[in-house]
């Protein structure tokens, strides 16, 4: 019964709700620092290869960062195109939408005996706040963009200073442990890699998807939607969804009808279906391993804490605290309710990419 000590669960519950605590109330300081260490990671095999092709770390660092910047103004690119088409047809999309709450209206007036004036006066309350709102997506992008620039100067750093943050960790350690410190480390660095370049290459192979899917349905600016679909594939359940919901709404208000909202539905589980019996098991395998209690759980408190940002990364971070409890006598019994089964060991396509940016010694 050493593993149910009073004493123990009540530190750990006080240590657990003072992290919570600090992540809430410092969002704005510890997101930007828990991102870049993420993509520091993803980052490592390249910036090893580089070094061993003869490069100081601090431009192989920097060359990361670069990258990083490089995919970020691409996207920015495609989607501000696209947004530009889709500005265009706006006078189309918003004569198809005035069309469908008039139907909506006449609807609720005739079944619900909801009068058309009630209705004025419900929807004059609800526009009330509207410049709140635009006032709060204005310093949501003044705080993106701010977070973004830290994300890139953290990840440089955690790239250029990660021997002397290697070495720091593990003098924590008794000498006894040291070993099993660096094993933790390794570990930790192999899983994060794995997950967040599978995530990658299992993105872009949905917005290829997604691309030829929604082009052959006919939904206007098919790439647009393609790429806010895949992407969205970060956020786990609900990400992929909502992508897909807007998809169908748009090909409603364009005038494509219910048909081709069912055609978009199907090409959504078709897609999934795919993904999730093919794609995934090749690209990323089981290299979380985690319990989908676990995984819904996090999910909602990823975004509880940190919102969107907290929805994306909270699996890695699950799993960066399971192979901590895996590792520490006290904490196994969180980590055996953490994992979902034994490991996946095969060689999987992201393994073999890191294979060939690996340094070899």
């Amino acid at each position: 019964m050493k593993y149910l000590n009073l004493t123990n669960i009540i530190k750990l519950l006080f240590f657990t709700a003072l992290i919570f605590t600090a992540l809430i109330l410092g969002e704005n300081f510890f997101k930007p620092i828990v991102i870049a260490m993420l993509l520091s990671m993803l980052f490592l095999p390249l910036c090893q290869r580089f070094e061993k092709w003869g490069l100081h770390r601090g431009l192989a660092a920097a060359i990361c960062s670069l990258i990083i910047l490089i995919v970020i103004a691409i996207l920015v690119t495609v989607v501000t195109w696209q947004i530009t088409g889709i500005s265009q047809d706006m006078a189309n999309v918003e004569q198809q939408i005035r069309t469908f709450i008039n139907n909506a209206r006449n609807f609720i007036t005739e079944k619900l005996n909801f009068s058309r004036e009630q209705q004025e006066e419900l929807i004059k309350k609800q526009s009330e706040g509207s410049g709140n709102v635009v006032k709060s997506i204005l310093g949501s992008f003044s705080t993106l963009i701010t977070s973004t620039i830290l994300v890139l100067i953290y990840n440089l750093l955690f790239l250029l200073l990660r021997s002397r943050f290697k070495r720091g960790i593990i003098m924590l350690f008794e000498e006894k442990h040291k070993e099993e410190a660096k094993l933790v480390l390794k570990k930790i660095q192999k899983v994060s890699f794995q997950y967040l370049a599978g995530m990658m290459v299992m993105i872009v192979c949905l917005w290829i998807l997604y691309s030829i899917a929604f082009s052959i349905i006919g939904v206007k600016h098919a790439i647009f939607f393609a790429v806010l679909s895949g992407t969205l594939e970060i956020i786990p359940f609900v990400g992929n969804i909502t992508g897909n919901t807007l998809t169908a709404v748009m090909a409603l208000v364009q005038g494509g009808g219910i048909s081709m909202a069912l055609w978009v539905a199907g090409s959504y589980m078709s897609i999934q279906l795919l993904q999730n019996y093919l794609l995934q098991p090749i690209i990323i395998g089981k290299a979380v391993n985690i319990n989908p209690f676990f995984i819904i759980a996090t999910l909602i408190l990823g975004g509880f804490i940190w919102g969107i940002a907290g929805m994306a990364i909270c699996i890695p971070i699950t799993a960066i605290i399971k192979i901590i409890c895996d590792h520490m006598e006290a904490l196994k019994p969180i980590g055996v309710m953490l994992g979902n089964g034994e490991e996946d060991n095969a060689d999987t396509f992201v393994e073999r990419i890191k294979g060939f940016f690996k340094k070899k010694k």
